[in-house]
């Protein structure tokens, strides 16, 4: 496979003359679940130091050596890591970056079978990490080039999957630099740099010290720069290894200064290992970030700045920018980062950016490298696979084709087009959260990515602003302050008084149970915690919260569970929509390890996204924009955006979610959530013009005509292609459904009538698809509708005298799916052909759902043919 990550979307999408979304979906098809082998982890091969030498008998000293010096042997012993950690990983390059040869004949290393075998490593290495090892008191090291098969085959395989488990379980993982410090001064300018002494922060602002000069301030870069142009930082294995050692991870530089200069300051700072400076390497990133952030160089050191920024930047320093409450937060991923990083180093097969990737990001979907290959398929398009098979998020709103273009490459991309707008919790390391914000049980299909989770509706709203300020009582215990917990327990004491009882009980049994170790132990209740926290905030701050019931396809009655904080709330009367995900990570079982994490989104579905869907002008009020929108009914899936035809990219722009039709008995507890305001949102293709629901009828049906879709509804999107001069008149309202439609504006609701009868029922719904004003009905729909539900149970009656036209009409209106359904099959199997007849599908004067009396007749002959279709194969 060729290395393509250079090339743009528009040119591999040329060069392999496909739609990317059919390389997308095909690149899917090499899935794999990764585990590690435990095995492998828990009897890691490790060499130490032998302390006698007669361990080679002296024929083999003669033969290998010719007597010239004693070898130093290294014994290999295989250790758990579950238990035993203290063992140096060593990081480095194979190859040596100076002309000089390096020699590789001092050492000698115990194979599996017994015999010493001339190491391959050169000796510097084990010098440095052996000085090191003395000075810490370490016994045991691992290093890839000794300890692990470098043949080809299923161990090499499944050792290389776990080079990021070596490096992560390693409480001494170093990294061997070979860039010296030369003097004295140099040292100098390390050790203000690691001690602070150069840069302020004021705010989220990095600014240089006082006094500290423009000649000194190069100098530093230049030292810095002098750093990371070591070959160590040019490797993307080298890089993995270093991301995954973590606060761990050191650096050794070597240094030419005498023990007389290298002072106790130094040695507190940089230990005291013989002619080696010991850096913290997450503390080297976080000095050398702020100080780039802090100093704007003169045009001959840009370009130092840069390579520094490239090869040695703290994300979290780079990330979090200030929020609007103060604090710093991440609102974006380290996912695109850490790609970009990958992809400029260097990597003899170019499929190993993929797990490297994968280790670093830790995700437990792989892609099989040997399929991959055969296939010949781009890696930069597995990479983006990659990235959401896993669950993370583009982002797809508003503007989102104005921030992506073909012409970028896939790290350009992900940088512009990944999700932006997290907004994590103040007890929560951003970057930490945000990393775990991912879509869960992800599958790639032609019109998105299909995930599983809840979907809320948000209705009622609690004005915390009216509480009141007296904080009640509450026993000190559990993780929360006293403060959170009076807050929580004001909430609790406020919802029980406008008759939520059972949010009362839940948070009063959350807080008592919120304790003890077994109740924090749980992912899901560790989550309910943080939330609780940003809840308790929330209450203490006035701000506006909205109770939301998980969202049923049958709109059957659901008591509110869910508490969100929504800080720009919708106008009174309409309802938000909430998806939220969780999943806990798998425990490994003992023969595997996976590479996983826990997992969990809330995102809030725009307003924009009905209106996108153009459904409001095909006749559905408000009340029904949502739900139908949103419903892909069936599937039982809920659709929160669509595909659109990016820049002719075909890119896997939108996302779809399973909603658990029982998700109320998967729920434990009360859901505390933060909705994220913002989310994918639906675009269209500008050739674009429909969007198709399919909607199938009962089981029964459905086998009665051999499972052939009862309606397709089709919404077209009208353009207007050129001004027209056409004048258009439109006819009076309706003086009674007006009447009734003020009558519930202003609020005289006793002028409001509890039954309806169906033709005024009916012209209601005109008038409020007229207006769009549909939502204002709802406190009285459900009783309106049962007012007219006896016209169904009248056996003998035509469809006229059912009103069935006008039912049609008005469960369309309404987004009752399932009157609508049934009513659409009792025209389907019980309308004839004969027009004016009382049992017609059509019905002059009567408004009917855009094409649905054409669709209707056309599925009517399918059902027929599918009917028929067993007797003439028998005849």
């Amino acid at each position: 496979m060729t290395d393509d990550l250079g090339d743009s979307l528009s040119t591999i999408r040329r060069h392999y003359q496909q739609p990317l979304v059919t390389l997308l979906l095909d690149i899917q098809k090499t899935e794999m679940q990764h585990l590690k082998s435990a095995e492998f982890m828990q009897a890691l091969e490790c060499l130490y130091f032998s302390t006698q030498n007669n361990a080679l008998n002296s024929s083999a000293r003669s033969t290998r050596l010719g007597d010239t010096h004693l070898p130093t042997i290294l014994m290999r012993r295989p250790i758990n890591t579950v238990n035993e950690r203290d063992y140096v990983a060593i990081s480095y390059t194979w190859q040596y970056p100076l002309p000089l040869v390096q020699p590789c004949d001092k050492y000698f290393v115990q194979s599996r079978e017994g015999e010493f075998l001339r190491s391959k490593v050169r000796d510097s290495v084990f010098e440095r990490v052996g000085k090191y090892m003395m000075h810490f008191k370490l016994r045991y090291l691992w290093i890839d080039q000794e300890c692990l098969m470098q043949e080809d085959g299923e161990e090499k395989r499944i050792a290389i999957q776990a080079m990021d488990l070596v490096y992560g379980r390693s409480r001494h993982p170093v990294g061997l630099l070979y860039q010296p410090i030369m003097s004295i001064a140099e040292l100098e300018l390390l050790a203000g740099l690691m001690n602070g002494r150069f840069v302020v922060k004021s705010g989220s602002e990095f600014n240089l010290s006082p006094g500290l000069l423009c000649e000194s301030a190069c100098k530093i870069l230049e030292l810095l720069e002098a750093i990371v142009s070591d070959i160590w930082w040019t490797r993307a294995w080298t890089y993995q290894e270093n991301y995954r050692g973590s606060i761990n991870m050191k650096l050794l530089i070597r240094h030419c200064i005498s023990s007389e200069d290298y002072h106790n300051d130094y040695v507190k700072l940089f230990k005291d290992v013989p002619g080696e400076i010991v850096l913290n390497s997450t503390r080297f990133h976080e000095a050398a970030t702020a100080f780039c952030l802090a100093f704007d160089p003169p045009d001959g050191l840009i370009n130092a700045k840069e390579l520094v920024l490239e090869r040695a930047r703290k994300y979290k320093l780079l990330l979090e920018k200030p929020g609007v409450d103060g604090r710093d937060l991440a609102t974006r991923s380290m996912t695109p980062l850490i790609v970009a990083d990958i992809e400029k180093r260097q990597l003899k097969d170019p499929l190993d950016r993929l797990p490297i990737i994968a280790n670093c990001c830790q995700y437990p979907i792989r892609l099989n490298h040997i399929e991959l290959a055969k296939r010949g398929h781009s890696v930069s398009l597995a990479i983006l696979a990659l990235f959401l098979l896993n669950g993370d998020i583009l982002y797809n709103g508003p503007d989102h084709r104005n921030r992506a273009s073909g012409a970028q490459n896939i790290t350009s991309f992900l940088n512009t087009q990944a999700f932006n707008q997290y907004l994590p919790p103040q007890s929560m390391h951003g970057l930490t959260y945000n990393k775990s914000c991912r879509f869960i049980d992800v599958e790639l299909t032609r019109h998105g990515v299909r995930t599983r989770g809840h979907l809320w509706k948000l209705w009622c709203c609690i004005d915390t602003s009216r509480f009141p300020k007296t904080l009640p009582y509450v026993k000190i215990n559990g993780s929360l302050r006293h403060d959170e917990r009076s807050n929580l327990m004001l909430l609790a004491n406020e919802l029980d008084k406008r008759g939520f009882s059972d949010l009362y009980t839940e948070i009063v049994t959350f807080l008592e149970h919120s304790s003890t170790s077994q109740y924090r132990n749980s992912f899901a209740r560790e989550y309910q915690t943080h939330m609780a926290k940003e809840l308790a905030t929330a209450v203490s701050q006035r701000k506006l919260l909205r109770l939301g019931a998980l969202w049923s396809p049958s709109d059957e009655y659901s008591p509110y569970r869910g508490i969100f904080i929504c800080n720009q709330p919708r106008p009174e009367g309409l309802p938000d929509y909430v998806f939220t995900a969780s999943q806990e990570k798998e425990a490994d079982d003992g023969r595997d390890v996976l590479n996983d994490i826990d997992q969990h989104v809330s995102l809030e579905i725009m307003e924009h996204l009905a209106s996108r869907f153009g459904i409001h002008q095909t006749g559905p009020g408000a009340a029904r924009i949502l739900d139908q929108t949103l419903e892909v009914m069936s599937r039982n899936t809920v659709q929160f955006a669509r595909l659109s035809d990016w820049q002719k990219a075909d890119l896997l722009g939108a996302f779809y979610a399973t909603i658990d039709a029982h998700g109320s008995q998967s729920i434990q507890g009360v859901l505390f959530c933060i909705v994220i305001r913002a989310s994918p949102a639906v675009s269209l293709s500008p050739v674009e013009d429909m969007i198709i629901f399919e909607t199938f009828g009962s089981k029964a049906i459905a086998k009665e005509v051999a499972k052939i879709p009862i309606v397709r509804l089709v919404s077209r999107i009208q353009r207007s292609r050129r001004p027209t001069s056409e004048i258009v008149e439109f006819p009076e309202d309706d003086p009674k459904p007006m009447a009734l439609l003020l009558n519930i504006i202003h609020r005289r609701f006793d002028q409001v009538p509890d039954d309806m009868g169906i033709q005024d029922f009916y012209n209601i719904c005109i008038l409020t698809d007229k207006r769009a004003m549909t939502h204002v009905l709802r406190p009285w729909v459900r009783g309106w509708l049962r007012s007219t539900q006896h016209l169904s149970t009248w056996p003998g009656l035509s469809l006229r005298e059912q009103y069935c036209h006008e039912r049609l009409w008005i469960s369309w209106e309404l987004g009752d799916r399932a009157s609508f359904e049934k009513i659409a099959s009792v025209l389907l199997l019980n309308s004839s052909a004969s027009i004016g007849d009382a049992n017609s599908l059509q019905c002059d004067g009567i408004l009917q759902p855009l094409d649905i009396h054409e669709i209707l007749e056309r599925t009517r002959l399918d059902t027929i043919e599918a009917l028929l279709t067993p007797l003439n194969d028998t005849i």
